[in-house]
């Protein structure tokens, strides 16, 4: 990779950053960015170069961009022919399983009505809480069907791999992120 591709990415937040490195190290074919309400030119600029220098497609819709090493694959999802889930690499377990719920089928726990982010939630704390959560997902990019999930597993040991080989301070700044809302929220329900 381009030693400039740090420079490149700046201008984004921590998740756009993410995406787009995780897309060039080849850990998956489609990133995106979400521009703020104001893009900045400085973004927009990267945002091209990433096109020019990295041979990479990409496609703008209002204030998200879409980008693939593959014009094809890109194509298939701006024509609504593959889910987002399905562009953004997501085990096709996870894609299925949050299609479901927002279907609108809820699982009842307790008193309370969860939905799939809910349930993952539930479950990632009692797994924190009992020493037994993935350190791997903590570099997810989605919500997996299971703390369990053998290919969630993989795919956040393949996004730590390309992040550490394009800086650890990035990789640390992800894991700490995703980390610290579920450490938070564990602190919330034993209080």
């Amino acid at each position: 990779m381009e030693p400039d591709i740090l420079e490149l990415v700046e201008p984004f937040d921590l998740s756009d950053k993410v995406s787009v490195l995780t897309l060039l190290g080849k850990a998956r074919h489609g990133a995106d960015i979400v521009l703020g309400i104001e893009s900045d030119d400085e973004t927009l600029t990267a945002a091209q170069r990433l096109v020019e220098e990295y041979g990479l497609f990409l496609y703008r819709n209002g204030g998200r961009i879409l980008f693939s090493d593959d014009a094809d694959w890109l194509r298939r999802r701006v024509e609504r022919k593959m889910s987002a889930g399905e562009f953004f690499g997501y085990p096709r377990c996870c894609v299925e399983g949050s299609t479901r719920y927002a279907r609108g089928h809820i699982d009842d726990v307790g008193c309370e009505y969860v939905g799939y982010g809910e349930r993952y939630l539930l479950d990632a704390l009692f797994a924190l809480r009992n020493h037994r959560y993935p350190a791997a997902l903590d570099y997810r990019l989605h919500v997996p069907c299971d703390v369990r999930c053998i290919e969630s597993i993989a795919m956040g040991k393949r996004i730590k791999a390309v992040l550490e080989s394009f800086d650890k301070g990035i990789a640390r700044q992800w894991k700490r992120r995703h980390r610290g809302m579920l450490e938070r929220r564990l602190e919330n329900c034993e209080t």
